[in-house]
């Protein structure tokens, strides 16, 4: 089934799991600062998506996240997805009420 292939391409490049994450460790050479629980939020994230088969945006409940990543609870997740998208690791949109968010 395509739409469950471990890869998926964006902007022309395939993406996969152990790509992504060399890309993140990469990145992370660079960067200041990145706390603990922000990288247990992006594998989180990553890991998700590696399991939708790399949908350009994932549709998750706080719930997922916030237990997949070992959360405290929502004020958490959503002070760490903040931090994380100003530092251009995710994209965020939040769901109305009733529908969920979308990250990419």
């Amino acid at each position: 089934n395509r739409n469950r292939s471990m890869t998926k391409r964006k902007e022309g490049r395939e993406l996969n799991y152990i790509k992504q994450s060399n890309a993140f460790w990469n990145w992370r050479k660079f960067q200041a600062e990145i706390s603990h629980s922000e990288s247990d939020l992006y594998f989180a994230l990553l890991h998700c998506a590696n399991g939708s088969g790399w949908k350009t945006r994932l549709a998750l409940p706080n719930s997922t996240l916030i237990a997949s990543a070992n959360l405290s609870d929502a004020s958490q997740l959503a002070k760490l997805r903040n931090k994380l998208v100003q530092k251009g690791l995710i994209e965020y949109i939040p769901g109305k009420k009733g529908n969920r968010p979308n990250i990419s």
